[in-house]
């Protein structure tokens, strides 16, 4: 038996009134529909449904196989099993393990498949277990009409990865969607699907990754839209002919619109949704009959005849608790006048306050009315919005959606980063323009800076240290002051002396070089590595001696035995000394090519070992991420585009030991 979703209690008291097929019009002067207690909050950070935007780790649905699950490994019985849940009544749930083949391309003739009435595909996206890395992967690979499923009444897609044919923005023909709920064309009344979608990724589909047609009722939630760029087309999720329904707690990335209606008698709420910074076209988009009458086509609706009034860009939209990091385009477009109201409110915007209100765009801002001399007119509703937008967002491990952390200003790259408090997470800390201390503990669930009284006159952020110097697993700050060591317990605790030393922070770097608990101090003098134990003396520990300027090195547990090894790259070679008391031995038997400041070092995939991170140029100039597990395997790639190297910043937000990516979403 499925539990409830905190998510669908949540929304439960909102679903007749906000969601339902609208009987009678009316107007911007009525209020949308509420979420009690979050009048006060902005954007998608507040995240009150209990589960990551996105779906993956952490997701409370996870799609384990329960007793009954008809479990298939390849496509031939997958489709078995959609033919016995058509011939036999009841719900039906197909289980795809993740290890199994899904490769559509040679059975795309006999596309879509259709899934019955009450049938769930299920998954497990976000375990990484069954020796695959994610849920199953249904893919195709060549361009098809049409879509890949064929989605009936009350049927349930979670945990799945989609995979289409294109994430070009070209104009491939012919185009397809990954799941199709309705006829592919209607004009008849709509009815009730009951469609959910959740916990699911969607990539490189050429029309729409979810298409909702002349369905109401549809539920599209936590899952991944990205790198649906077909010109022209190339939604995250679309709904036409009278399609009515929710999209929530989703991220969206480099889409040509995340959320698109085609303005026949559609409404759509859309809430607790990212829309990160890579895109090619608005964000949120509703179209009206001057769309629908494009010049380029034959007028031959009585909707386009000369005259026709310009209205009916859908029947209303409720679009609030956004964060919109987007800014290459307007973040929400309404191509007409929307019947009832589309009421845009608390969402967070990286553009600034515009209306529109004319028909050629000359100042892109956040909500865009064409064809309309006014949003009063349009019946398009702002209130309580953030515009000019900036935030740290966060990857989980590199490789997971990233999700907004919290509103801010400063770059990922300018913070200090460790669990000052205990709890597994790690806490942000810098100074700011006074110099006063400043820290942010436990992010998740994120809280406001707080200042700490304490200050260091002359004391640069580059001059600290993050490292646990007396053992008592919380993380400390250290400091020299030119004669001697020092550290803040816990970053803002007492103040405690270490060794006496004249060294210049610049001198030293930092490691766990004799397996116990603490924080060890590293230098060289004349080629000879030394070591302070918890920079608490200067009997320096004598290391190896080998070749390497100080300014060449890094530091990591490669080997996995808990003490810190040395990383040095000659000639695009990984070279390890293991301990720092090893001779210099190859890490990796490919040449990895790259020069050591390219590099990042963070376990990013919580085995206990140091991994290689770096960026990549992709087409266009795009930065792509990926990395070397351990230091010792060929790249893996992490994401296909993210923001260049110089703007990261590394740190376990989520407590869950692997390092997480983040950096500052802003225009």
């Amino acid at each position: 038996m499925r539990l409830p979703s905190p998510l669908i209690l949540l929304l439960a008291p909102i679903a007749a009134s906000a969601l339902a097929t609208r009987a009678h019009a009316t107007t911007c002067a009525d209020p949308p529909p509420t979420h009690a207690g979050y009048a006060g909050f902005y954007g998608s950070t507040i995240n009150p449904t209990g589960d990551p935007l996105g779906g993956g780790y952490g997701y409370y649905d996870i799609g384990w196989p329960a007793p009954g699950d008809a479990i298939v490994d390849d496509i031939g019985a997958l489709l078995v099993q959609l033919a016995l849940a058509r011939s036999t009544p009841g719900p039906d749930r197909i289980w795809l393990n993740p290890a199994g083949s899904f490769d559509f391309t040679p059975y795309l003739p006999s596309a879509p498949f259709d899934v019955p009435d009450d049938t769930t595909l299920l998954s497990l996206r976000g375990t990484g277990v069954y020796g695959a890395p994610e849920g199953a992967l249904l893919r195709a690979s060549t361009n098809f009409h049409g879509a890949l499923f064929q989605a009936g009444v009350n049927t349930r897609f979670y945990g799945l990865r989609f995979q289409g044919p294109s994430t070009s923005a070209e104009r491939v023909e012919p185009t397809a969607s990954a799941i199709l709920h309705g006829p592919n064309q209607s004009f008849d009344p709509p009815v009730d699907g009951g469609l959910e979608v959740d916990n699911c990724e969607f990539w490189g589909w050429t029309l729409a990754g979810v298409d909702v047609r002349n369905r109401t009722g549809a539920f599209i939630h936590h899952s991944y839209f990205h790198d649906n760029l077909r010109d022209g087309l190339g939604y995250g999720v679309a709904f036409g002919d009278g399609a009515q329904g929710r999209v929530i707690g989703n991220l969206f990335n480099n889409n040509r619109h995340a959320i698109a209606a085609d303005g026949r008698d559609t409404g759509y709420e859309a809430a607790w949704n990212t829309v990160m910074g890579d895109g090619t076209e608005q964000s949120f988009d509703t179209h009206g009959i001057v769309d629908r009458c494009d010049d380029d086509k034959e007028k031959k609706n009585d909707e386009c005849k000369p005259g026709f009034p310009i209205s009916d860009a859908g029947l209303w939209l409720y679009i609030h608790h956004n964060t919109f990091l987007f800014t290459g385009d307007p973040t929400i477009t309404v191509r007409g006048v929307v019947r009832d109201c589309a009421w845009i409110e608390n969402n967070e915007f990286g553009l600034h306050y515009h209306w529109g209100g004319n028909t050629t765009l000359t100042d892109p801002g956040a909500v865009y009315v064409r064809y309309v001399d006014s949003s009063v007119a349009a019946h398009v509703l702002q209130e309580n919005n953030h515009y000019d937008w900036s935030g740290l967002v966060w990857s989980s491990g590199g490789a997971m959606a990233s999700q907004s952390l919290f509103a801010d200003a400063s770059s990922a790259a300018s913070i200090l980063y460790g669990d000052f408090d205990g709890d597994g997470r790690d806490d942000l800390f810098r100074i700011d323009e006074h110099g006063h201390w400043r820290f942010r503990f436990s992010a998740i669930p994120a809280a406001g800076w707080t200042d700490m009284d304490v200050r260091v006159p002359g004391l640069a952020q580059s001059q600290i240290a993050v490292g646990d110097f007396d053992g008592d697993g919380t993380d400390d700050l250290f400091y020299t002051d030119g004669s001697r060591w020092h550290y803040f317990k816990n970053g803002s605790g007492a103040l405690t002396d270490l060794a006496a030393s004249s060294l210049a922070f610049g001198a030293l770097r930092f490691g766990r070089f004799d397996g116990d608990k603490k924080t060890d101090v590293f230098k060289i003098d004349h080629g000879q590595w030394w070591f302070s134990s918890g920079g608490a003396t200067t009997a320096w520990t004598p290391l190896a001696s080998l070749p390497g300027a100080l300014a060449e090195l890094r530091f990591g547990n490669f080997v996995g035995d808990r003490r810190s090894d040395v990383f040095r790259v000659v000639g695009g070679i990984w070279w390890v000394s293991d301990a720092a008391r090893g001779e210099w031995q190859q890490l990796n038997p490919s040449a990895m090519a790259g020069v050591v400041s390219d590099l990042r070092f963070a376990d990013l995939d919580g085995d206990g070992k140091t991994d290689v991170f770096s960026t990549y140029v992709q087409s266009h100039s795009a930065q792509g991420w990926r990395m070397s597990h351990g230091g010792a395997a060929p790249w893996t790639l992490l994401r296909a585009i993210g923001p260049a190297l110089a703007r990261l910043g590394f740190a376990d937000i989520n407590g869950d030991h692997k390092t997480d990516i983040l950096y500052l979403g802003s225009k």
